[in-house]
């Protein structure tokens, strides 16, 4: 809802719909704030983010929080991932992309998995890059030629949390990044670059 509380000058389209199957959605413009909304955490329960109705990534801003998780804009602190548990994003990558990245890990200092597909960026042609973070010291790069990915394109990607490992699920691709930092718990997750965010659901 708007500050003030005050909906009835909007026109249907700008009004937050009602609680559906799990879904909290809001449509965002440019301009206006929003007050914080509760969230549910719970299996199947999706926070959906409809800013390509109305704004683009650039131009959201937003907070959202529950008692365990919050989110400003493309970044969520505190989700509590565990081993045998599940983050799936969905989004719609740039026509005129060149790289978008997805980072998951403590925080943004610790990062257990910097995930970085390139159509065309660092030297790097269809590939996809993935790395972890410690402070400000880099790893080893990990690069996965299998790329999946289509400029202009929804994507879904989904990253399970494995005791030793992260699973990243691509469309018809699969594969293991090694969890170098020992994280027992993925707190924080971070997007940027040439992608839409539209979901981020966890279970």
């Amino acid at each position: 809802m708007r500050e003030g509380g005050d909906t009835s000058s909007l026109p249907p389209n700008q009004l937050l719909p009602p609680y559906s199957r799990s879904y909290w959605r809001l449509g965002l413009v440019k301009g206006w704030h929003y007050s914080a909304l509760h969230l549910f955490k719970g299996k199947g329960v999706v926070l959906q983010l409809l800013a390509w109705d109305f704004c683009t990534l650039e131009e959201r801003s937003i907070s959202l929080h529950s008692s365990t998780m919050s989110c400003q804009g493309p970044v969520c602190t505190n989700l509590g991932l565990k081993p045998g548990q599940r983050l799936t994003v969905k989004g719609i990558i740039a026509p005129n992309a060149k790289s978008f990245v997805m980072n998951l890990g403590k925080d943004s200092t610790h990062l257990g998995l910097h995930f970085n597909p390139r159509f065309d960026a660092h030297g790097d042609v269809n590939l996809i890059v993935c790395n972890s973070k410690k402070m400000e010291e880099w790893g080893t790069e990990q690069r996965e030629t299998v790329f999946p990915f289509q400029k202009g394109a929804p994507i879904e990607i989904t990253f399970s949390i494995n005791p030793s490992d992260v699973t990243v699920h691509l469309p018809g691709h699969q594969f293991s990044f090694p969890n170098r930092l020992g994280l027992s718990v993925f707190d924080y997750f971070d997007t940027h670059g040439d992608f839409t965010l539209r979901s981020v659901s966890w279970e």
